[in-house]
């Protein structure tokens, strides 16, 4: 019985290690304003823009489209591939382009 028991005790340390390990060593990365972010087939953008929303919150990433009622901008999240919303032109306050 005791042999079981230290047999899991190991395993389940051994599995704690290992998620510990890639966890430490995942990079974390931020994006500052004047950065270049990196798109999807890694060119890198010259400026950041930003969405800053009615509701206070900035959004940073990268304009696609923007017409009269529409604003598609492209996020880009550390080791995640790029995500792209639509957002109305009645949520944002204002676009800021190369910020």
């Amino acid at each position: 019985m005791t042999e079981r028991l230290t047999s899991r005790s190991t395993t389940w340390l051994l599995a704690l290690a290992v998620g510990a390990a890639c966890f430490v060593a995942t990079p974390v990365t931020s994006v500052q304003a004047g950065d270049d972010v990196a798109s999807a087939d890694g060119a890198a953008a010259k400026t950041i823009d930003q969405l800053v929303m009615r509701n206070g919150k900035v959004i940073e990433g990268r304009v696609l489209e923007e017409t009269d009622t529409l604003v598609r901008f492209e996020v880009h999240y550390p080791g995640l591939p790029p995500v792209t919303t639509t957002y109305s032109r009645s949520d944002i306050l204002s676009v800021r382009k190369g910020v």
